[in-house]
C-alpha cells in the first residue's frame, strides 16, 4: 500500500489498521506530516486491530521528522527502511536514498554514489538528529 503527498486531519488511515494481518506502507511520497495527520495517525494506531502488525517502508524526510518526535512510530511500527537525503557536490544535485534500518544501527549514513558522475554522495543532515531513531540504547 502506498501512502502520498500530504497526511493531515483529512486522511482515514483507520482501515489501514483494522485489516489484520502484516500491513506494508510505502511512505516514499509522503511529503508532509502536519500536527492533524500525527493525531489521525495515532487515533488509527490506537483502535487498530491488534492482529495488524505495521510495515513502514522508504520512510520519506517528512516521515522520519515525524518518527523522531513521535515514539509511537518507533515503538509500534516495524521501520524498515527509509530514504536519506543525499547531495552530490560535482553534479551540485539532490537525491533521496534508500536506507534499510537494520543498518543504520550505529547512527551513521550508509555511503552511497552519484549515479550520474559516480562521486561519493554526501548526507544532506544532521546524522545525529535525522537518525536518532535508529541508534539502539
Amino acid at each position: 500500500m502506498v501512502l502520498q503527498g500530504l497526511i493531515d486531519e483529512t486522511c482515514d488511515l483507520r482501515g489501514i489498521y483494522s485489516t489484520g494481518g502484516r500491513v506494508r506502507l510505502d511512505l516514499g511520497k509522503v511529503t508532509q506530516v502536519n500536527s492533524g495527520g500525527v493525531r489521525i495517525w495515532i487515533e488509527a494506531h490506537l483502535n487498530r486491530n491488534p492482529e495488524t502488525t505495521i510495515v513502514l517502508k522508504k520512510c520519506s524526510p517528512a516521515v522520519v521528522s515525524q518518527i523522531n518526535l513521535v515514539s509511537i512510530f518507533s515503538q509500534h511500527h516495524e521501520i524498515e527502511s527509509i530514504l536519506g537525503p543525499y547531495f552530490c557536490p560535482k553534479c551540485k544535485r539532490e537525491s533521496l536514498q534508500e536506507m534499510e534500518v537494520s543498518a543504520l544501527r550505529d547512527g551513521k549514513p550508509l555511503p552511497f554514489t552519484c549515479a550520474e558522475c559516480g562521486t561519493d554522495l554526501v548526507f544532506d543532515e544532521l546524522p545525529d538528529e535525522y537518525l536518532n531513531f535508529a541508534v539502539d540504547d
